[in-house]
């Protein structure tokens, strides 16, 4: 990879081996013409717990592993290795076994804000940040101040990522007879509504969208692998 482009024209370079926080805005993900790009997908609090920073500080924004991590000579060599080597699964396991020795024994950093991811993630179709926040029994403020240094990006607008992400995934199990069933089945007020949340996160329009993915999903340049 080279760089991220956001729809504002900001560019974002990306470091060969580099942690990306909470992507926000509409970008553009720019490749070299020859290689392949990698991706290992952490949860939502994993900035905050596997380097101890505030989450915030990435938001749109990436760093070299190197300088997050507390081993800065071992990620180093990661990154040596990672090109070092043309295969691959050598390379998403040289990246798995690098995570899981270095942060095994981590524990989530915010049991609170953990709860709340899994409770979203669990009923993602319904779910709405008052109801949240009556039974966690906390204060939206608190709630969001936590959030933002575990997360990056506020409780209210993660539901509204998560919520566009659930929808592509249902568009594209081809479940669904129209855009109206989708939207109905994740409680928007109105397709209208459904709309605008695809168009601000991904600048199009959902069929577009559905489209785009699919291509990119058979696209060869670009292998993304998730890391439970």
């Amino acid at each position: 990879m080279e760089s991220i482009r956001t729809s504002e024209g900001r560019v974002v370079q990306l470091p060969i081996l580099s942690v990306t926080g909470q992507i926000t805005k509409q970008s553009t993900l720019f490749l070299r013409e020859s290689g392949s790009t990698i991706h290992a997908v952490l949860r939502p609090s994993a900035i905050h717990t596997l380097f101890e920073i505030d989450a915030r500080t990435l938001s749109n924004k990436a760093a070299p592993l190197s300088s997050l991590c507390p081993d800065h000579r071992a990620a180093l060599d990661l990154e040596s290795a990672l090109l070092a080597t043309e295969d691959n699964e050598e390379r998403l396991a040289l990246l798995t076994e690098f995570l899981v020795s270095h942060w095994e024994n981590r524990r989530p950093s915010d049991p609170m804000v953990e709860k709340c991811l899994a409770i979203i993630d669990r009923e993602i179709r319904h779910i709405r940040l008052t109801s949240l926040l009556e039974r966690l029994g906390i204060s939206e403020r608190q709630l969001e101040r936590r959030f933002l240094r575990t997360v990056g990006i506020a409780p209210k607008q993660y539901i509204r990522i998560r919520r566009v992400n659930e929808a592509l995934r249902m568009m594209e199990t081809g479940s669904f007879d129209s855009l109206t069933d989708v939207a109905f089945a994740l409680n928007y007020f109105d397709q209208s509504h459904f709309i605008r949340d695809i168009r601000e996160f991904s600048g199009t329009n959902p069929r577009s969208l559905t489209q785009k993915v699919r291509d990119f999903q058979h696209d060869r340049v670009g292998t993304s692998f998730l890391l439970e």
